[in-house]
């Protein structure tokens, strides 16, 4: 019976691991896709791996099988999945449209390079002082945001500096990437406990949004995403709001709050 229970529980940790190599194998084939030209099928690729990614860290905390193999192999897997392929992505699409070698290939590495030192940090902290926020953009929003800009580039053919654009959604993930900047995160939080209805009614708003035009509406959340940073640390900064009151409160309160404040 002990032993029954002994190779139960070494089986459980292959779960995890087994969900880190559909997110490497996905990343994988984005990457063989973005190489042959077929962008839509690239971005489907690097969406399966985020959902990959997500699924391998929830099971591995559900089922209490964090080990430090997983968490190296889950990096390793994020940099190919949401580094490399991205930036492979950007790389071949912006060929495609002729623009100019030398200076794009440096931004997609400066992309790379913000992934892979963000993952490194991660690895190297192991443990936030909030659990409740990421320090810096994760790479799985990261890899959305550019995949989802690269994608509607090619689907809608904008009139502007194509060079231009691309390069600025670049550094700007990449700076956000690499940045203290607090980054929500409802892994370990209790908002959908606490705000249920208000849950519902974003649910439902953005199903509305994904049924009438999917990729505005994907790229309109996680721009909101990225953005989020800068603005948490701007209400931080200058209005000295604590991360908790500014994410988690309601924003009436906290306005209270500071008002009084102030009046003393």
């Amino acid at each position: 019976m002990q032993k029954s229970k002994v190779w139960v529980r070494k089986g459980l940790y292959l779960v995890p691991n087994f969900f880190t190599t559909l997110t490497l194998f996905f990343g994988f084939l984005s990457l063989a896709y973005s190489q042959k030209g077929d962008i839509h099928m690239a971005v489907i690729c690097v969406c399966f791996a985020m959902v990959f990614d997500f699924m391998d860290g929830l099971i591995a905390r559900l089922t209490n099988t964090q080990s430090e193999f997983g968490q190296e192999y889950d990096s390793l897997a994020d940099m190919l999945a949401f580094g490399v392929a991205p930036a492979s992505l950007a790389w071949h699409y912006a060929q495609s449209k002729g623009l100019p070698q030398e200076p794009f290939w440096m931004i997609t590495f400066v992309y790379l390079f913000a992934i892979t030192a963000r993952l490194a940090r991660f690895n190297a902290l192991k443990q936030y002082a909030d659990t409740q926020f990421f320090r810096g953009l994760p790479s799985p929003a990261a890899a959305g945001f550019v995949c989802a800009v690269v994608l509607a580039c090619s689907h809608y053919d904008p009139q502007l500096p194509l060079d231009l654009f691309l390069t600025l959604v670049l550094i700007l993930t990449s700076v956000c990437v690499v940045s203290n900047m607090a980054y929500p995160s409802l892994k370990r939080s209790d908002f959908l406990q606490r705000r249920p209805v208000l849950v519902m009614t974003l649910v439902m708003v953005l199903g509305i949004v994904f049924m009438v035009d999917p990729l505005r509406g994907l790229l309109g959340i996680l721009g909101v995403y990225v953005l989020s940073g800068p603005m948490i640390s701007i209400f931080y900064l200058y209005f000295k709001f604590p991360l908790k009151t500014l994410v988690f409160q309601r924003w009436g309160r906290a306005i209270i709050r500071m008002k009084k404040r102030n009046l003393r």
